[in-house]
C-alpha cells in the first residue's frame, strides 16, 4: 500500500513539474551593437528579448546561441547570466557572440551593399524548474530589415 501512494505522489509531482512549463519562452532579437575588434576576432553584442506567456516565472540560468545574417552563420554567443522572467512579461539579455574575423572577411562586402538584411538567433536556454531540475528548451525567432 506505501508503495502505491509513493507511486502517486510521484507520478503527481512529475506532472505538475512538467506542465508549470507549458509555455515554451519566445526570444527576440531587439540591438545589435559593435563589441572590441581584434586582428582575427570581432565581438558583437547582441540584446535579445525573452518572453514568457506563461503562468508561472522563467528561471534561465544561461544559454547558447548562434547568429545568422542574410543566411551566413555569423558567430556563436553563450551568457551565463541568471536571468528571471516574470510571469506574462518579458526581460533583456545581453549576449556576447564572436565573430572570426577571417572567415567572415570574405563575405562581409555582400553583406555591407545589401539594403535589406534577413537576421535568425536559434538556440537554447537552460531554464530551471522545481526541485533543482532543469531543461534545455530550444529559441528561434527571424527578421529581417530594410535599410531603404
Amino acid at each position: 500500500m506505501r508503495f502505491v501512494w509513493l507511486w502517486v505522489f510521484v507520478t503527481l509531482l512529475a506532472t505538475g513539474c512538467t506542465s508549470r512549463y507549458a509555455a515554451m519562452p519566445e526570444i527576440a532579437l531587439v540591438d545589435l551593437r559593435l563589441g572590441e575588434v581584434t586582428l582575427l576576432e570581432t565581438g558583437l553584442k547582441a540584446i535579445v528579448r525573452i518572453d514568457n506567456e506563461g503562468r508561472y516565472p522563467l528561471h534561465i540560468n544561461g544559454g547558447v546561441y548562434r547568429l545568422y545574417l542574410n543566411d551566413i552563420d555569423v558567430g556563436k554567443g553563450m551568457t551565463s547570466e541568471k536571468l528571471t522572467v516574470p510571469r506574462l512579461g518579458s526581460a533583456n539579455q545581453e549576449i556576447l557572440f564572436r565573430l572570426n574575423n577571417i572567415s567572415f572577411i570574405s563575405r562581409i562586402q555582400s553583406l555591407l551593399e545589401s539594403n535589406q538584411f534577413s537576421y535568425k538567433i536559434s538556440g537554447h536556454a537552460y531554464v530551471s524548474g522545481g526541485l533543482g531540475l532543469g531543461r534545455r528548451v530550444p529559441v528561434e525567432h527571424t527578421g529581417g530589415l530594410d535599410l531603404k
